[in-house]
């Protein structure tokens, strides 16, 4: 794992305490972005040379969240609008309350 995405999953449970009860990947990204936007920075700079490094440091983001079983289940997917507000699919999660 890249020393960026390990910086940004540092604060993942602080960014999920901050999360309502249930969330979408979208939300979570923006919530992450807007609290930790130096480590959310260096995760994009890493894939700059990429032609969608937003694409994929995003989905590494959402993916990532399937790590955190003790704090979040994915409970489906639906339609919702990303932070560049085009409608997107993205995972739902539910809090576990654990």
């Amino acid at each position: 794992m890249s020393t960026e995405f390990q910086s940004l999953e540092s604060v993942y449970e602080q960014v999920i305490a901050l999360m309502p009860a249930k969330f979408d990947s979208h939300d979570f990204i923006l919530k992450l972005a807007q609290k930790y936007q130096r480590l959310y920075v260096q995760a994009l700079v890493e894939y700059a040379d990429n032609e969608r490094p937003f694409q994929v440091v995003h989905g590494q983001i959402a993916l990532r969240l399937l790590r955190y079983p003790h704090l979040v289940t994915k409970v489906g997917e639906h339609i919702s609008r990303d932070i560049f507000l085009q409608d997107s699919s993205a995972a739902l999660w539910e809090k576990t309350g654990k």
